[in-house]
């Protein structure tokens, strides 16, 4: 009789955490990115891919206003960027690049002044330099948005497991 109400008492509570209909939506508003790298459109491909990703996950709501005790506000900066070469061919040439990326993300209650929590994520991608200039541009800009979307995934995972709220 004990070992039913165990075994009952068990599949209850490990079935409900396995729902992910119990997950709480959060109430997000975004503000463009800012880009302090000498990069240029930088701050436009992680501002497209922010909205992209937050606007497809469940868990979050975008907000196009704020409301206040409910929205969280967040502030992305592009703290670095850098390219590194990393493969050479047989005559020395650069054959791959390295593009890392380091982005804070900065959490506002709605009407506070000062970030209730901070996030700092850094992350790498490889991309190759042959072809033409055409070719090799729209490489290194797939890799930013590579790099772009493992940082926003990362990002939406703490602030759904640290369970960040508003309020």
């Amino acid at each position: 009789m004990r070992a039913i109400a165990v075994l009952a008492f068990l599949l209850t509570f490990s079935c409900s955490t396995l729902n992910y209909e119990n997950i709480e939506t959060t109430h997000i508003f975004l503000e463009p990115a800012f880009n302090r790298t000498p990069e240029e459109a930088l701050d436009v491909i992680l501002t497209q891919v922010l909205n992209d990703a937050f606007r497809t996950d469940p868990r979050f709501k975008v907000e196009n206003q704020i409301k206040t005790g409910e929205t969280i506000l967040i502030k992305p900066t592009i703290l670095s960027f850098s390219l590194f070469s990393v493969g050479y061919d047989e005559r020395d040439r650069t054959t791959e690049y390295r593009l890392s990326m380091t982005i804070r993300f900065e959490l506002y209650r709605a009407g506070y002044k000062k970030p209730f929590k901070v996030f700092t994520i850094t992350r790498y991608g490889f991309y190759e330099v042959s072809g033409s200039g055409t070719e090799i541009e729209e490489r290194k800009k797939e890799c930013m948005k590579r790099v772009a979307r493992e940082i926003m995934r990362e990002f939406a995972d703490r602030l759904v497991f640290e369970r960040v709220r508003g309020k």
